[in-house]
């Protein structure tokens, strides 16, 4: 049984750990965080998708529409 664990633990490490991991939403253009100026990341998961700022962590609440979250954030305006 430890070869077998052996095995499976060597082919991730050659096959899929040492690859890059690309984020499918890199292109789509955010603005930064209304309340510190962070960089922001669109999150998914099976029930939509959701922004959080990777400084403050203030995030959004699910949308089931990655359209709709993206025409929001980006039309949310910090309050002065």
């Amino acid at each position: 049984m430890n070869k077998i664990v052996l095995v499976i633990s060597l082919s991730l490490l050659l096959t899929g750990c040492s690859q890059e991991v690309k984020n499918p939403y890199a292109d789509i253009e955010l603005n930064p965080c209304p309340m510190c100026g962070g960089q922001v990341v669109i999150n998914d998961y099976r029930y939509g998708y959701w922004i959080s700022c990777d400084n403050c962590m203030l995030h959004t609440g699910n949308y089931e529409s990655l359209d709709e979250l993206v025409k929001t954030w980006n039309g949310a305006e910090s309050e002065e």
